[in-house]
């Protein structure tokens, strides 16, 4: 993990990136569980982030193509297996999103290999309005059976560069609730 951290600082100068939020987060949700750290930041003709949880690492590199189309790959460890899936991000209008993401790992979590294997599917639609967001997801993870997901989120504006984020999914799959929290600083 340690190399890793190296290798990122390393790129984000190669890249001359510039950090613009740093996100906390607690909790679970459809894609995270757990203590997280997130490092957003502006690359030349796109965004990237970074992000740390106790199981797994990752990078997301987007490039824009308009101001509503953003694809790009991502990568990172996973229960210590290394994994790849391409990100497509669409923003029709202002306050609708659209995220479809597909990966694969190699070998399995905590079992490292050569050979490659599906490891999920996200498909997500999202609309804000306000401080309010409300989303639905449909998660494919290993060969598991899949979750349908809706989620429910507030922020509230602590300073002008603040924020403090909650929300609920509910999982459909297992009938229960996850809840998550998030403390976000923007360099803005």
């Amino acid at each position: 993990m340690k190399q890793l951290v190296i290798l990122l600082v390393f790129g984000c100068s190669v890249m001359n990136a510039q950090v613009t939020n740093v996100t906390v987060n607690s909790g679970q949700s459809a894609l995270s569980s757990g203590l997280g750290l997130t490092v957003d930041l502006v690359i030349d003709k796109g965004v990237a982030s970074i992000n740390f949880t106790s199981t797994s690492a990752q990078v997301n590199l987007l490039r824009k193509y308009s101001s509503s189309l953003l694809i790009g790959p991502t990568f990172g460890v996973h229960h210590n297996a290394p994994w790849f899936a391409p990100l497509f991000s669409y923003t029709p209008i202002k306050p609708l999103s659209f995220i479809s993401w597909f990966g694969v790992i190699a070998g399995g979590p905590n079992k490292p290999d050569w050979d490659i294997n599906f490891m999920f599917s996200y498909h997500a639609a999202s609309f804000s309005a306000a401080n309010f967001k409300l989303g639905y997801s449909l998660l494919h993870y290993m060969m598991n059976k899949p979750m349908h997901l809706v989620d429910l989120g507030y922020t509230f504006l602590l300073t002008a560069n603040d924020k403090l984020s909650s929300s609920v999914t509910y999982d459909f799959r297992n009938q229960k609730p996850m809840y998550m929290i998030s403390l976000n600083h923007s360099f803005k």
